[in-house]
Parts: C-alpha cells; sequence; structure tokens
C-alpha cells in the first residue's frame, strides 16, 4: 500500500485533497503555471507597493505618533502575506510543489503553518490597531497608558502570544498549499471543520465593525469643530479615516474568504474557489498599499516626488543623448 495513505489530504496515488474525500485534484500543469505565473506578477506589484508605504510611514516625522507604530507594524505583516501568498505560492503553483510528494511533505507543511502564523500575526496587529484608534476618541487618557512613546511596541508581545495561542490550541489542524488550486489551507486532519481559524476571522471582523463604528459616529461630531482642533488632532483624524476605510476593506475580505472556504458547495465555482480566495486574502494586504496611497497625504507626496524625479531624470537622458547624437554627425 502507498505511503500516501499516511499523509494528511492525499490519495494513495499521491494527489492533494482538499475541501472533503470527494474532491480530489486534477493536477493540471499548465493550470499551476499559469496560477503561479499570476501570483508572481501581482506580487511583484504588491511588495513594490507596500514596501515603498513601509519605507514612508515608518520614519520620522510620522512614526512619533501610537497609530503610525501600529500601522507601520501592520504594513510589515501585510508585505509578509503577500509574499506569502503571492510569491512564494506562485513558485510552489509553477513547480507544482505539494504535502503529498513525500520528499516535499516537511518542507510543505512547515510552509503553510508559516504562512498561518502570519496571518493570525495580522489579526492580532488589526485588532490592535483598531482598538488604539477606539480610545484615541472615547478614552484618550487610556489610550496614553497603553500606547504612549515605547509602550506602543510592547503589544507586539500580545501580538505573538495571540499568534501562538490560536496555532497551539488547532492541534489536529494540518496546513498545505494546494498549487492547482492556487491557495493555502489549514484543514483538521479528520475533515472537519476548523473553528479556530472560523472564531480568528469571526472575532477579527466583529471587533473591527464595533471599534471602527464607534469611532466613526464619534469622528463625525468631533470634524464638525474642526477649525478649533489642533495639527496634532488632524493627523490623529486623518490617520483614523484610513484606518477606518481599510478596516471596512478587512471586513469584507473575511466574510468572503470565510463563505468561499467553508460553503460544502458552490456548484460549477467550485473549481476556482481556491483561487477566488487567495484573491480575497491578498486583495486585504495589496488593498492597505492603494488606500495609503491615495488617502495618506505623506505616501501621496513622497510617491508622486519619486514620480517626478524620474520623469526628470528621463527627460535629461535623452536631451543628453540627443546632443551627443548631433555632436557626433558634426563635420
Amino acid at each position: 500500500m502507498s505511503s500516501n495513505l499516511s499523509i494528511p489530504f492525499c490519495t494513495s496515488e499521491g494527489r492533494v485533497t482538499n475541501w472533503d474525500h470527494s474532491l480530489v485534484d486534477d493536477p493540471d500543469q499548465r493550470r499551476a503555471i499559469g496560477i503561479g505565473i499570476c501570483y508572481l506578477c501581482w506580487g511583484v506589484v504588491a511588495l513594490s507597493l507596500n514596501s515603498f508605504v513601509f519605507s514612508v510611514i515608518s520614519r520620522p516625522p510620522l512614526i512619533q505618533y501610537s497609530c503610525y507604530k501600529l500601522m507601520s507594524i501592520n504594513t510589515f505583516l501585510d508585505i509578509v502575506n503577500n509574499f506569502n501568498g503571492l510569491i512564494l505560492a506562485g513558485f510552489f503553483s509553477i513547480f507544482e510543489i505539494n504535502h503529498c510528494n513525500p520528499n516535499q511533505t516537511i518542507f510543505a507543511h512547515g510552509i503553510g503553518m508559516y504562512a498561518y502564523v502570519v496571518w493570525t500575526l495580522y489579526t492580532a496587529a488589526s485588532e490592535v490597531l483598531a482598538l488604539n484608534r477606539l480610545l484615541e476618541f472615547t478614552s484618550p487618557r487610556l489610550g496614553h497608558i497603553l500606547f504612549e512613546g515605547k509602550r506602543c511596541w510592547l503589544w507586539i508581545v500580545y501580538i505573538l502570544l495571540y499568534s501562538v495561542t490560536l496555532t497551539v490550541i488547532a492541534t489536529d489542524a494540518f496546513y498545505f498549499y494546494d498549487p492547482w488550486q492556487g491557495m493555502y489551507f489549514n484543514l483538521r486532519i479528520h475533515h472537519e471543520i476548523n473553528y479556530v481559524h472560523i472564531v480568528n476571522n469571526l472575532s477579527k471582523f466583529g471587533l473591527i465593525i464595533f471599534c471602527y463604528t464607534v469611532m466613526i459616529i464619534l469622528l463625525y461630531h468631533l470634524t464638525k469643530n474642526m477649525k478649533n482642533m489642533s495639527a496634532v488632532s488632524k493627523i490623529q483624524v486623518k490617520a483614523s479615516v484610513q484606518a477606518f476605510v481599510i478596516g471596512l476593506l478587512a471586513a469584507g475580505v473575511n466574510i468572503g474568504y470565510l463563505a468561499i472556504t467553508y460553503t460544502p458547495s458552490l456548484g460549477w465555482l467550485d473549481a476556482y474557489r481556491g483561487v477566488i480566495g487567495q484573491i480575497l486574502w491578498q486583495m486585504l494586504h495589496f488593498g492597505t498599499g492603494i488606500i495609503y496611497l491615495v488617502m495618506n497625504q505623506a505616501v501621496k507626496t513622497k510617491f508622486l516626488a519619486v514620480v517626478r524625479w524620474r520623469s526628470q531624470k528621463a527627460q535629461k537622458v535623452m536631451v543628453f543623448t540627443k546632443v551627443s547624437s548631433n555632436a557626433a554627425t558634426v563635420p
């Protein structure tokens, strides 16, 4: 009997099974390569954008504010999630790396677990940011105690503990990437629902909706007296609005991802649900960079400065080339 039977979510022929025992992957190499190339191309764009955003918001003068410290943590995790979900996943699909190959089982499972851990880190970090924004307008004194100065960085300990706890609780979870479906899975070995994953996503959804709903109501009343606000307050307000929009994106993606992942059957969409789920996940992290680029004045100004600099440099090169060409034709 084949050793593949002892590997979770694998058939005796070495094919990947995912949603339930009746769904077995058709290892279509062209499909996997197509998925991989698309992921890699998107990954290059996403990593470039989010790395640029991180380089702006993680430096003075913005980094002095607690909200930007937390936004920097979240953006860093956006970068890592984009790398995991697009670059790593792209290579896994192109080379058809999967856990049902006995020579790749440990590596593929380890990468799957690592991707899940990074996602739970992001979940905790986004919840901390939502709490920070809520306290900014409901209890500034408590917010000062919990987040002011270097105390803000101590929340990294909570973020790490949260991720470790969720990973340890799911003792029978098995993590893997399906190169033909184009999606990471974290399923329980006995093909039962992974409630830890569901609770993680739903708790994030609930907390973010609550925090940002209360915050935006208070913010609406506060902005009526915008003329009397200090420069610091205006910075906090703008950062809060950006966090609110990101929170809305996260809430929508969470619900969509859970629906795609745990709905028993989607009919003709079953063949594409892996790619759809992966796209939803990555749209959250890529979309965050777009939101900062559009709404954050510092990021927008820096981006336009880079574009203008490159444009001017290109024009100078063209002029120099033209002058050199003309000089070469003089008898």
